[in-house]
């Protein structure tokens, strides 16, 4: 017994690229710079970098968790930090969380 496949083809592919650009453009037009980039915590007096982005991106789902179903104010992302180092952390720190999640979907399948 052999199994046919559709194959499903964009019937005006520019079209939707054209869509996917004006998303691309309306989701991004309200985003703005970060003004506590590089300024201090008032409490701490510090400014977070790569390991603190790097623990907030891994923690970011317990957070939203938290957030969400607790009476808890959790911060998913910190405003106080250096930039760059801080982005490439937290983005890291997400990746990481998925690839968890991903390998043990896989586990439990077997």
């Amino acid at each position: 017994m052999s199994i046919r496949t559709k194959e499903k083809t964009l019937k005006n592919p520019i079209l939707t690229i054209i869509a996917l650009v004006v998303l691309l453009l309306l989701l991004t037009s309200c985003a703005s710079q970060n003004p506590f980039t590089n300024v201090p915590l008032e409490s701490t007096g510090k400014v977070s970098g790569f390991l603190e982005g790097l623990e907030d991106g891994a923690l970011s789902g317990w957070a939203l968790f938290s957030n969400v179903f607790m009476d808890e104010e959790n911060g998913i992302y910190e405003v106080h930090n250096d930039g760059n180092n801080y982005n490439f952390g937290f983005l890291l720190g997400l990746g990481a969380l998925g690839f968890a999640a991903s390998e043990s979907t896989k586990k439990s399948r077997k």
